[in-house]
């Protein structure tokens, strides 16, 4: 059935690729018709002159009228049908009326052959024979696009001229006359041979426009496409940038009532609790850390895209990173009730140890997220001089269509509850660019129901050249006797939990809402904050950066500052790199509060030198 359907496609097409082509052989001819006409015009001419005052001829004058009948019919014909064009339905027509007229200017031109011709020894003979051997021979250019036109005017033309030569008789009459039938013969040989060259010209022709039409029509097609994915691009950049947008707003939100939060919560675990408070305490302070790792991984993103995230390549012992995440994961793989394994290393890498730091972070808690029950191994193997770190797990694996997916944000693919204890999806995108960050190739080995190998290669270096010791971490100060600290924040409950916490840790604290209040304090007590904490976004456009500095220009002070935020624009956080003042990013940790503090009080209790 489907063959019968090509081959009727094909037969379809062939038809239709036939007509088109009789119709341009019907153009063409159309296209050299004025000249033939032209030139028989001319022709004629002197051979009726000749005719006139050589021969015997009478009837020439009706030959004339004749003669010029049908060149003005001929004439009409053509201007008609450049005026009307030629289409498939009217062509068969049109040659069959260009057909009759040529044969009978054909007739007209051999009748008076016949009728003129006297003998072997008559001038006249010759000439009528030229020019009628001529004209047919110059007309198989011009007529040889329609066959049955040539033929008719050929032999309508030569047939009386040959019948002529048999009526005179004789051998040299009788050969003239064979000579005129191959002549003829011949001819039309030779104007079959130029109809199929024309043809399979014109064919060629077709088929090089069907060509070019179908180059241009795949070739509009592929800028159609070109458009539609430039558009479907642009739609997933506004996409982007909306999400990007939402989430800093979102987190810049979110931030400022853990912010508070998490100070509140400090302060608590810092007073006298019975046994009822204590854990209601706890699992406060488990929820707040729990909420500021989510917050902060959308902050680590923020801070890649945004290419602020600076580098320290250093040489460090891979064994300090490996304790340091064994002392964080030991209790969390516990809660999940499996085995976390660090195996002994002596590797020592040379890259930034805090990013490097970060990147096994997000894979162990990833590994024991998906492997309850189950165990991570994390160990090092020397490869061409590199270490290659791996965290494996015996956990859910990984489907070979989905491992690609996985390193893209807010893709969990066991996760369609959204169970916070599984993060938010955010844990292995971190993974790659941070990876991509420090130039690290990351690989993924998974194989569905036996588990994961995430493996990082990092180039190894020399402990002795530019080695950094990690620093053991101090307890924190908790009496700071009297430091004079300015809290600026517009939100009441953020500076109430300041209050509360600096308060605990024996500092004077004065809290205003924005720049003016700030400066109106400190005219008030005619004194100087020992430093100063301030939120970044205050009202009415005003910023932390603007007040600290009015401050430090209008009293002439130089007292420290700490620029607190809960900005995760990508825009914001590059500006924000650009600042004289340290920023904290809220939740901001107590510990990191506190060092600020301390090198503060250092700074207060330093003897000034005149």
């Amino acid at each position: 059935m489907e063959a019968k359907s090509v081959n009727a496609m094909d037969s379809t097409e062939n038809t239709s690729n036939s007509e088109q082509i009789k119709l341009i052989q019907l153009q063409q001819f159309l296209s050299q018709l004025p000249t033939l006409l032209i030139a028989q015009a001319i022709v004629a001419v002197p051979v009726v002159y000749l005719t006139s005052h050589y021969t015997n001829f009478a009837g020439i004058n009706l030959w004339v009228m004749g003669f010029c009948l049908i060149l003005l019919l001929r004439s009409a014909m053509y201007f008609h049908h450049k005026t009307h064009a030629s289409t498939l339905q009217n062509r068969q027509r049109r040659v069959v009326w260009h057909t009759f007229a040529g044969g009978a200017m054909g007739a007209l031109w051999g009748g008076l052959a016949f009728f003129t011709m006297q003998g072997a020894n008559d001038p006249f003979t010759l000439l009528i024979v030229t020019v009628l051997i001529g004209m047919v021979a110059s007309s198989v250019t011009s007529t040889a696009h329609l066959r049955p036109l040539f033929i008719l005017h050929s032999i309508t033309t030569l047939a009386p001229v040959a019948l002529k030569f048999s009526l005179l008789g004789g051998p040299v009459f009788t050969a003239f006359s064979f000579l005129i039938v191959v002549f003829c013969v011949l001819t039309t040989l030779l104007s079959n041979s130029l109809q199929r060259t024309v043809v399979d010209s014109i064919q060629l022709r077709l088929n090089n426009l069907r060509l070019i039409g179908n180059l241009t029509h795949e070739k509009l097609r592929a800028e159609q496409s070109q458009r539609k994915a430039e558009a479907a691009l642009l739609v997933a950049e506004n996409a982007n940038k909306a999400k990007t947008q939402f989430l800093a707003a979102a987190s810049h939100d979110l931030r400022q009532p853990l912010h508070a939060l998490r100070l509140l919560n400090s302060t608590l675990e810092r007073t006298e609790l019975n046994a009822e408070q204590a854990p209601l305490v706890q699992n406060m302070s488990s929820s707040v850390q729990s909420l500021k790792e989510l917050l902060n991984s959308l902050l680590d993103i923020s801070k890649l895209d945004a290419g602020t995230q600076s580098i320290e390549i250093s040489n460090s012992a891979l064994s300090n990173v490996f304790d340091a995440l064994e002392r964080h994961y030991a209790p969390v793989a516990e809660s999940y009730e499996a085995t976390l394994i660090f195996k002994p290393t002596k590797s020592i890498v040379c890259t930034d140890i805090i990013l490097i730091e970060r990147l096994l972070s997000n894979l162990i808690s990833n590994a024991l997220r998906y492997s309850p029950g189950g165990t991570v191994t994390v160990s090092d193997t020397l490869i061409n001089e590199r270490s290659v770190i791996s965290v494996s797990d015996t956990g859910v694996g990984i489907h070979s269509e989905d491992q690609a997916r996985i390193f893209e944000e807010f893709v969990q693919l066991d996760n369609p509850e959204r169970d916070r204890s599984k993060g938010i999806g955010l844990g292995l995108a971190i993974v790659r660019r941070t990876a991509e960050l420090l130039e690290l190739s990351i690989s993924l080995k998974s194989e569905p129901g036996v588990g994961s190998t995430f493996s990082v290669t990092v180039p190894t270096g020399d402990l002795q050249v530019n080695s950094i010791q990690p620093a053991e971490e101090e307890n924190a100060i908790d009496d700071f006797d009297g430091l004079l600290v300015l809290v600026i924040d517009d939100e009441l409950s953020v500076r109430e939990a300041m209050d509360y916490l600096l308060d605990s840790w024996g500092c004077v604290t004065l809290t205003a809402g924005d720049g003016d209040e700030a400066e109106n304090i400190i005219r008030e007590i005619d004194t100087l904050p020992d430093a100063i904490i301030a939120d970044l976004r205050l009202r009415d456009n005003e910023t932390g950066v603007d007040v600290v500095e009015r401050i430090h220009r209008v009293f002439d002070s130089t007292c420290p500052a700490l620029i607190l935020t809960g900005e995760t624009a990508p825009n914001r956080l590059r500006q924000l790199n650009d600042s004289a003042y340290p920023i904290l990013h809220k939740p901001c940790d107590p510990y990191e509060l506190n060092q600020f503090l301390r090198q503060a009080e250092q700074r207060v209790k330093m003897p000034a030198f005149a």
